[in-house]
């Protein structure tokens, strides 16, 4: 989980310096969904 995780965050601030627009995680909608769908599993398992 975590290579897929860090690859989508690498792509995310890779696009982010391409467009020369860097939109603050906390309000990045791709960012909130990714955190959302990594943390469905972990929910899932530890209740």
């Amino acid at each position: 989980m975590a290579p897929l995780a860090t690859r989508l965050i690498t792509i995310t601030l890779v696009l982010s310096t391409f467009t020369g627009f860097v939109v603050p995680p906390a309000h990045n909608p791709v960012f909130i969904e990714v955190r959302a769908a990594l943390r469905a599993p972990v929910r899932a398992r530890a209740g």
